[in-house]
């Protein structure tokens, strides 16, 4: 179980986008299995999505999180450091386990990010969440959650509609894709996935 440290959100700030550093207390490499987030006041927690950093990319996240005068450090979109995602939460959403045999791997030397989307409320709210984490020593499918996004989309001025395509190129060898996860910020209204084979074909 790892806890986020205590924040107060500031009442008419709008969307506030925050990054905490959370340390692994395990030794070597871990298999993430399954999770599940408990937020601390769910009237100000609009979504939770869970990274994994190491190495350079930890410190780095740590720095931001100490120069920054309050509890974690101001994100948005990512952790702001090169991190994998590893889960999330949005209200409604149950204990998630990933599917049998498999898991995404921690190494414990690294950290857990946790970018939280706060949705102030009329007055102060203090949060601190809690996430449990199921972890094994081995799995049979080492896994991973992948992303993609096109950051370079522009809309004109008194566009009324504007799309943006992007090929993504699974991983080497044989792949499972177990779900695909949509998510737009702001203006989205509509996405569609295309799997598409060697031979062209969806």
């Amino acid at each position: 179980v790892i806890k986020t440290p205590s924040y107060v959100v500031s009442p008419g700030a709008g969307d506030d986008y925050r990054c905490f550093v959370v340390d692994l207390e395990h030794a070597g490499t871990e298999y993430l299995t399954g999770l599940s987030v408990t937020p601390g006041d769910k009237r100000v927690v609009h979504h939770v999505v869970l990274f994994h950093a190491k190495g350079a990319a930890a410190a780095e996240a740590k720095a931001r999180d100490k120069a920054d005068p309050d509890a974690g450090y101001t994100c948005f979109g990512d952790a702001g450091v090169e991190a994998g995602i590893i889960g999330g939460w949005a209200p409604g959403t149950a204990v998630a386990r990933y599917p049998a045999d498999s898991g995404i791997p921690l190494d414990g030397s690294g950290v857990v990010i946790v970018q939280m989307h706060f949705y102030p409320g009329l007055q102060p709210t203090e949060d601190s969440t809690t996430i449990g984490l199921s972890l094994a020593e081995s799995v049979t499918y080492p896994a991973r959650i992948g992303g993609s996004a096109d950051r370079q989309l522009a809309v004109a001025p008194g566009q009324t509609q504007a799309t943006s395509s992007i090929a993504w190129n699974l991983y080497g060898g044989t792949s499972t894709v177990h779900g695909v996860f949509p998510h737009m910020h702001k203006r989205g209204t509509r996405l569609r996935f295309d799997l598409v084979n060697d031979k062209g074909r969806t």
